[in-house]
């Protein structure tokens, strides 16, 4: 019995030993735990671990500490003013769903009213406590009764969150579980402030790195020995190195040598604690030298300096735009053109600017005119037009240009060349006007100056022929209009020439001008006198009158021109010439007008000087058939309708000792065409060069079958026209030596006029042409206007006297004496003579008896064709 009391005992103590032994195990795996999380909790905070793994942590290392609690922890978002539950492994997700956004209210569950109110909830029964009413489901779900849940604070000791735990059991806490509670919150509280100060020092971080890495200027770090520490991208591109080539490397390396001085002296400075700002030039990989505008500031810790904070600008463009800003700025002051700038966002657009040429042009100066409006400088004369533009183009806040007249400050007018034009801003809003002025006046008048002369005179100032066509042109239309006759008259003067050409241009000039304001004296209000050219005047009235009347001032236009001039010490006397021609209703063009005054005028010269002739049809249809004869006479020398005929010239035993040669145009519709008539126009015209080279070169042809006639010699008329060309003996001799035909063979016969036309011309030809062998005659001898003199002085050789004095020869009449006295005077020069024109007995007996050596006319044989002269050549030796 004893001993079951004693194995009762030992099995008892056994018992006990291991109940011992098991507890002992158990609060030591207890307290070992706890280390362990204490120690995990220590290392994550040295660790710097996230905050969710630090409060799971100490939800772990509570919950071992309070058995069967589960531990929650809701951070408080203030934005939203709502706890959000920090997720925990062993939270369901139907009980972090609710406490996502809880809201911090009075009221609502332990936390919330925690939160609102600052102060621990202690709920031992949830299912009783009406602030859990929104929460019974999840409470019930989760076999969950009591809940105890504690605010934390910042430093500011505003609640940042709330600590709380949840039991299956209702339950409330022992003071061990107070003091271990709050021990346990203010952990979590200074977990979550240390997670505060991590993220501001996180955020002070980043936003140093973004004004570093960012920053799109130069940002460095200098050491204490003024190497470079630290460089952001922007340095490194502005340097063109890597950070491994600029790290460690002084600042003197990229420093130009004249700069390091200064530089270092500011490096000092920023070392003693002042900051610093200066300009230097930098040189970069590339070598371009960079202006840079540095600041330097000290790196302070724990109260020493460690080094040196830099910022450097690349001011290289902005010196330039500075240095042309200065260029154009130098540029705008020295224009000679005046610049102008203008307000645009004020009424009127006063002005802020002007250069000193502005003010030397207009005469304001700029304290004058500051303030004020280009109003000031407009005045009466200013075009409402270009006024209107200007309006319109400020307006439409658009360039403008356009020539203004202007007024200086003292009253005088100026043109102006303006040029306007808008300023914008970087969004595109007006915000000037720049206006440059340019004094045109100059330029202006020369303008007007010219536009006169287009249409002036400058001699006589008379309107020109232009202005004289638009002045026909209006009074064509003003006739029409109010039916009123317009005449024009065409004025030339009778004897001009001669004058010029002896006395002078100035003279000439001087008379001309004199004329002119005769004439300008004498017509009529509403006339119009113009100069048409040379000695040449065409006045157009526009309000006629009648016939009579017309003729009255053309009648009063010859008396005064007639009147005497005084010119210099000279007087001089000249008449004129008019031709007169009326409108009609038939008239389209007005210019037609002075054609038919023209043409009229011509008629008026040919019935004598002084005197006026009114356009008749007449006049116009010889002009149309001169016009017309004159294209047939080209197509007569093309198709070759010209042809010779040859007149015999008989010596005193009447046989043919030479030959005329005479041009005949045989027009194949007209028939025979008068050599009167086209010869008189082919001289007017030139044509009659190459007629008479036509005619030398078919006598050229003809000349060998002349030779079989016995004839000599064949005469040739030429023309004043051929001998005023400098050519015409070279291109003579060249025919004559193309057809192997002697100059001895050709007389070449000129009239009297030739002579006095062009003496000094003629002479040298005719002397060339005499040397060459040619024999020279005068032709139509006793009509012209020659003297003996010439007779003498010329190479003459024949002499021809004209028909009209032959054919009044014997039976004792007038001109005999004057005939006699040519032979006479040809005898004394030892010169032939060649009647010409005789056509009766009479005559030729009368030559004959006063020694005339030689005749021709049609009473010896009429003019004839070259095989009828072979046959009258045959005829005569027959006979």
């Amino acid at each position: 019995m004893q001993e079951k009391v004693q194995l009762s005992i030992l099995l008892s103590a056994v018992i006990g030993l291991v109940v011992a032994t098991a507890w002992l195990f158990v609060r030591n795996r207890k307290q070992n735990m706890l280390l362990e999380n204490e120690q995990a909790l220590l290392a994550l905070v040295a660790q710097d671990a996230s905050l969710v793994k630090k409060l799971n942590t100490v939800c772990k290392l509570i919950e071992q500490q309070i058995a069967s609690s589960l531990c929650t922890v809701m951070i408080r978002d203030f934005k939203a003013n709502v706890l959000r539950v920090v997720e925990n492994e062993k939270l369901p997700i139907s009980i972090i769903e609710p406490l996502r956004e809880l809201n911090i209210r009075d009221g609502v569950g332990a936390c919330g009213t925690a939160a609102a109110t600052g102060e621990s909830v202690i709920v031992a029964d949830m299912m009783v406590d009406a602030r859990f009413t929104d929460f019974i489901e999840v409470i019930e779900k989760h076999n969950l009764r009591a809940c105890w849940s504690f605010p934390f604070f910042n430093i500011d000791q505003e609640v940042v969150g709330t600590f709380a735990l949840y039991f299956d059991k209702r339950k409330n806490p022992s003071n061990r579980d107070l003091r271990l509670i709050e021990q346990t919150r203010d952990l979590v509280g200074l977990i979550y402030a240390q997670h505060l100060e991590k993220n501001r020092r996180m955020e002070s971080e980043e936003h140093y790195r973004s004004l570093h890495t960012y920053n799109p200027e130069t940002v460095f770090t200098l050491d204490e020995n003024g190497k470079f520490l630290q460089m952001n991208e922007a340095g490194l591109r502005l340097l063109g190195l890597s950070e491994t080539a600029i790290i460690g490397q002084h600042y003197s390396k990229v420093v130009r040598a004249q700069d390091l001085e200064r530089t270092h002296e500011h490096f000092v400075a920023a070392l003693n604690g002042e900051a610093q700002r200066y300009e230097i030039q930098i040189f970069n990989q590339a070598g371009e030298t960079l202006d840079v505008d540095i600041t330097n500031m000290p790196i302070v810790v724990s109260g020493k300096i460690t080094g040196i904070h830099g910022i450097a600008t690349n001011i290289t463009q902005r010196l330039r735009d500075q240095g042309q800003l200065q260029i154009l700025q130098r540029s705008v002051e020295a224009s000679v053109n005046g610049i102008v700038i203008a307000d645009g966002r004020k009424p009127g657009y006063p002005l802020v600017y002007v250069n000193p040429a502005f003010q030397k042009i207009t005469g304001y100066t700029a304290s004058e005119i500051l303030g004020k409006t280009c109003k000031v400088l407009q005045g009466e004369g200013s075009d409402k037009r270009a006024l209107e533009q200007i309006r319109n183009g400020l307006k439409k806040e658009r360039d403008v240009q356009t020539t203004i007249r202007n007024y200086r400050k003292d009253g005088t007018a100026f043109w102006n060349d303006l040029y306007l034009a808008p300023v914008r801003d970087q969004k595109g809003e007006l915000t000037h006007y720049i206006g440059i002025q340019n004094d045109v006046t100059a330029r202006k008048e020369q303008e007007e100056q010219v536009a006169w002369h287009a249409t002036h005179d400058p001699l006589t100032r008379l309107p020109n022929r232009s202005l004289l066509e638009d002045r026909l042109e209006q009074a064509f239309r003003f006739s029409r209009r109010y039916q009123r006759n317009l005449a024009v008259m065409f004025i030339d003067l009778d004897g001009f020439k001669p004058v010029n050409d002896s006395m002078g241009h100035s003279v000439g000039d001087a008379l001309l001008c004199a004329v002119a304001e005769r004439i300008q004296n004498t017509i009529r209000d509403g006339d119009t006198l113009a100069r048409f050219g040379g000695d040449e005047f065409v006045v157009v009235l526009p309000n006629a009158g009648t016939e009579s009347d017309i003729n009255e001032i053309a009648e009063r236009f010859l008396f005064e021109i007639a009147e005497p001039y005084k010119v210099g010490n000279k007087e001089l006397t000249l008449t004129a010439s008019i031709g007169l021609a009326l409108s009609d209703e038939d008239l389209d063009d007005p210019r037609l007008l002075i054609q038919r005054a023209d043409m009229a005028m011509y008629k008026a010269k040919r019935r004598g000087n002084n005197n006026f002739e009114w356009f008749t049809q007449d006049i116009n249809d010889k002009v149309e058939r001169h016009v017309l004869m004159r294209h047939e006479i080209q197509e007569a020398l093309k198709c070759k309708q010209f042809s010779l005929v040859y007149q015999p010239i008989f010596d005193q035993n009447q046989k043919i000792c030479s030959v005329e040669a005479l041009i005949r145009w045989n027009h194949p519709v007209q028939g025979v065409i008068s050599p009167y008539e086209f010869i008189t126009l082919a001289e007017h015209t030139g044509q009659i060069i190459p007629m008479g080279r036509w005619v030398i070169e078919q006598v050229c042809q003809d000349m060998l079958q002349l030779q079989a006639m016995d004839i000599p010699t064949v005469s040739v008329n030429l023309s004043p026209l051929q001998l005023s060309r400098n050519r015409f003996a070279d291109d003579i001799k060249g025919l004559l030596a193309e057809y192997q035909i002697e100059a001895r063979q050709i007389v070449l016969e000129v009239t009297e006029n030739v002579l006095v036309s062009d003496l000094t011309n003629a002479s040298s030809i005719l002397n060339e042409l005499h040397k060459q062998g040619f024999r020279i005659a005068i032709d139509d001898f006793g009509t012209g206007y020659s003297s003996l003199r010439y007779l003498q002085e010329l190479p003459i050789d024949i002499l021809k006297i004209d028909r009209s004095f032959v054919c009044d020869v014997g039976e004792g009449k007038k001109y005999e004496g004057i005939t006699r006295a040519m032979l006479a005077v040809a005898q004394e020069l030892q010169l032939q003579v060649v009647a010409e024109g005789v056509e009766t007995e009479e005559q030729l007996t009368f030559l004959k008896t006063q020694d005339c050596e030689f005749y021709q006319g049609y009473l010896l044989a009429l003019p004839m064709a070259i095989d009828d002269l072979a046959r009258f050549c045959e005829q005569k030796m027959q006979a």
